[in-house]
């Protein structure tokens, strides 16, 4: 099940007037979580013009297990109003949770989460991949997409490698930085190392071979940096909202492990990120997204 409704929830004021919301065809009520959709994008449509709040978590980076030494990094948490146009699609894309490595060490690193979290690399500590911004937007996704069809954001967390401290949680308007000095993203650039515009860092060296074992960076407008020798986590993903086309916004970075939870609407597994335990590689959770009208 791609969605649920929830009766009584607490919800932050603001929303609106939207009539005939429509979730991947189906007919909602507001007060309704929508899930990561097996990796390909939520469609939202309305019949009758009008606002709807949105809030969204990106999803938390993996965790490594080389030993109990360290932690994945929570998504960050994004909110705000968006006035949703009869006769347009909008596109929410629920990150994915980066993937553990294959084994604690010297296992493939972890892939990113989807859309766009970066891997992690192999090594005795073999690092996982970081986890997958939450995004709303009015186009398809891709690395070159226009700012224009971007509305909301919430950044993924890093992923981890069981050796090396705390992997950076997802933003806000900057991702937390990874422990070792490993940036966040920004509003204006990808975190150190190899983080980009709408990609996640890839962890320095290879995947598959070598001994560089560094957690990936998460997903966000800018993403996190990956980590690098010896066995550095990732940092997180930043936020980010279009200020044309949203309001009342509000942009959270996590905190290391914790995902942000303002209006107490977060469900449980979702968004948090975990302490590494020694032995057991392990996925992140995924993002999450809730929408009221």
């Amino acid at each position: 099940m791609l969605w649920r409704m929830l009766s009584g929830a607490k919800i932050a004021s603001g929303g609106g007037s939207a009539t005939g919301v429509q979730l991947n065809g189906s007919a909602i009520s507001s007060g309704t979580y929508i899930y990561n959709n097996s990796n390909t994008a939520n469609t939202l449509t309305v019949s009758g013009t009008g606002n709807v709040t949105i809030y969204l978590w990106g999803a938390a980076g993996g965790n490594g297990s080389y030993s109990a030494g360290g932690a994945s990094g929570a998504g960050g948490y994004a909110q705000g109003v968006i006035s949703l146009q009869a006769g347009t699609t909008y596109y929410v894309y629920v990150g994915e949770g980066g993937k553990g490595p294959t084994t604690a060490s010297f296992g493939d690193g972890g892939l990113g989460g989807w859309p766009n979290g970066g891997y992690g690399t192999r090594g005795d500590a073999s690092g996982a991949g970081g986890g997958g911004m939450t995004m709303l937007s009015k186009a398809t996704f891709s690395t070159g997409m226009s700012d224009s069809n971007i509305l909301l954001i919430a950044g993924g967390g890093g992923g981890s490698t069981g050796y090396f401290g705390q992997a950076g949680a997802g933003g806000g308007t900057t991702g937390q930085n990874g422990s070792g000095s490993i940036t966040g993203g920004s509003q204006s650039a990808g975190g150190t190392y190899n983080g980009s515009k709408l990609q996640g860092g890839n962890a320095t060296g290879s995947r598959t071979s070598g001994t560089d074992d560094g957690g990936g960076g998460g997903g966000g407008f800018y993403g996190g940096g990956g980590g690098t020798s010896d066995a550095y986590p990732g940092a997180g993903g930043s936020g980010y909202y279009n200020s044309s086309l949203i309001t009342s916004q509000v942009l959270t970075q996590g905190t290391g492990t914790t995902a942000p939870d303002p209006n107490s609407l977060l469900l449980s597994g979702y968004a948090s990120g975990r302490t590494d335990v020694g032995g057991s590689p392990a996925n992140g959770n995924n993002g999450l997204a809730y929408i009221t009208f």
